[in-house]
């Protein structure tokens, strides 16, 4: 992926998340710089990112896409599980919509702490 494809999916992604932290977009990118950043497309914007390093997955868009963008996300969660077994994620307890689109994709809680709701995917559920 181009430097500048992944700068504008962080940005994409940075934005999605700036509402619940204050943390200042240079040093989200260098957070980040582990992450395989995949772009998420729509309508010929990028509007957010899936972010995966090892098992740990995050999404993040700066709007409801129009498209059907499930099967990607499904295709980048096999990948991970077949190479790890599972998939893990985390979501802000305030985070409504992330939880339950977590829940959605078949996600189950593993456990609470100070940072979050805590995920795992072993296999995918029912949209």
């Amino acid at each position: 992926m181009k430097d500048n494809t992944r700068i504008e999916a962080l940005r994409a992604l940075h934005k999605s998340i700036e509402r619940r932290i204050t943390i200042p977009f240079e040093e989200f990118v260098e957070h980040l710089k582990p992450f395989e950043i995949h772009p998420i497309h729509d309508r010929g914007e990028i509007i957010g990112a899936v972010g995966t390093n090892g098992s740990e997955i995050h999404v993040g868009v700066t709007r409801t896409p129009e498209g059907a963008h499930i099967g990607e996300l499904r295709s980048i969660l096999s990948k991970i599980i077949m190479r790890y077994e599972s998939a893990t994620t985390s979501v802000m307890h305030d985070n409504l919509p992330g939880l339950a689109f977590c829940r959605r994709i078949g996600f189950e809680e593993t456990h609470r702490d100070e940072r979050g709701v805590h995920f795992e995917l072993k296999e995918f559920g029912n949209d």
